[in-house]
């Protein structure tokens, strides 16, 4: 959504070194699918740590309550980079 984007604007001007990333589930059907906006995590902001592929992210965006949820029933998920 609109806020989702302008967070990732922001976030890709205030750190542009770190990676920006959508995160979504695997079975994703599309704008009804869940989407998170994650960065790597050694560009130490905060929110909750979640490992993909080894690989640590803090996610910025989106809802906790799903992502929790998909999280705790082992559904595979997709991250690409915004850019």
């Amino acid at each position: 959504d609109e806020k989702a984007l302008l967070l990732a604007t922001l976030i890709s001007q205030l750190a542009p070194e770190y990676e920006l990333f959508m995160l979504y589930p695997s079975d994703s059907i599309g704008s009804v699918s869940p989407v998170w906006l994650t960065i790597d995590s050694k560009s130490g902001v905060k929110g909750q740590q979640i490992m993909i592929n080894k690989n640590q992210y803090t996610v910025i965006s989106g809802s906790k309550v799903k992502l929790d949820k998909i999280l705790s029933s082992d559904t595979e998920l997709i991250n690409e980079s915004l850019y």
